[in-house]
């Protein structure tokens, strides 16, 4: 962890911004790509490690497919959530609201290709200190807290794409899958026109844009599960701080000013 300190005075106010930069390096999903049962839930999560800053960005890529000459119904659907250390859902988001459609990369959904329709993006959301939870699901595997009776969701809230949950209870479990296929409506085939598994990248960060400082995480929604791989990644967030001068800094200041109108008045 690289750590700077920039200090501002704006008039008689001593500002302190502490800044930080992640290491870069990319953090492997422990289930790898066909596993289960290693962070299928809050107790299991996968810590992955923090974050200092107010606002945060989470941006699955790849996850539809990561190849410009592939269909977009071909590979992961994600759906993205967010808990807080309680275990409670506070956001989520299926299909990023700003997708590029057809051949034109006419969205804005930073390292998504121009068929990432199908790729998940939340933010910008503003987190308090603490821990929190990210977790990555197939389509139709769904969070349960979306089906409390005083669930609500509204998605005016982000700058950018997502919806803001309120009104539910504790509880990060999910729902079985269940596909839309006719055939078999409650099992994933594995194949890639199924959208129920395949491999994805979720960043975390603080900026809209991609940003390989900050935590980026590969994983897979595992093949082999029927589309039922649940991925859960622990972090922590330590707000920016932000130091105002003691009363008395700033009485020796104002006295210091003083001072110096006192000289200037003498020497007229």
């Amino acid at each position: 962890m690289i750590k700077g300190i920039y200090t501002a005075i704006t008039g008689s106010i001593f500002t302190t911004v502490m800044l930080t930069n992640i290491a870069s390096a990319s953090i492997v999903d422990a289930e790898g790509m066909a596993g289960t049962g290693l962070n299928d839930n809050i107790t299991s999560a996968m810590n992955v490690g923090n974050l200092v800053g107010n606002g945060f960005f989470f941006d699955i890529d790849c996850a539809n497919d990561c190849d410009a000459t592939a269909d977009d119904d071909n590979g992961l659907d994600t759906q993205l959530w967010i808990f807080n250390a309680d275990g409670i859902l506070i956001s989520w988001n299926d299909d990023s609201d700003f997708f590029s459609t057809g051949s034109s990369n006419a969205g804005t959904d930073p390292g998504s290709d121009i068929y990432g329709d199908y790729d998940s993006f939340i933010g910008e959301i503003f987190l308090n200190s603490g821990t929190y939870y990210a977790a990555v699901s197939a389509y139709n595997k769904d969070a349960n807290a979306i089906t409390q009776p005083n669930y609500t969701a509204t998605s005016d809230t982000f700058s950018k794409s997502g919806e803001t949950v309120s009104g539910v209870t504790a509880d990060d479990s999910f729902s079985p899958y269940s596909s839309n296929s006719s055939i078999n409506p409650m099992l994933c085939g594995d194949q890639p026109s199924d959208q129920c598994s395949g491999a994805y990248q979720l960043q975390i960060r603080t900026s809209f844009t991609d940003y390989m400082g900050q935590l980026t995480i590969d994983g897979w929604v595992g093949t082999g599960t029927n589309g039922n791989d649940v991925d859960f990644y622990k972090f922590t967030v330590e707000n920016t701080r932000q130091t105002v001068a003691e009363p008395a800094t700033l009485g020796l200041l104002g006295l210091g000013l003083l001072g110096m109108g006192m000289v200037r008045r003498r020497r007229k």
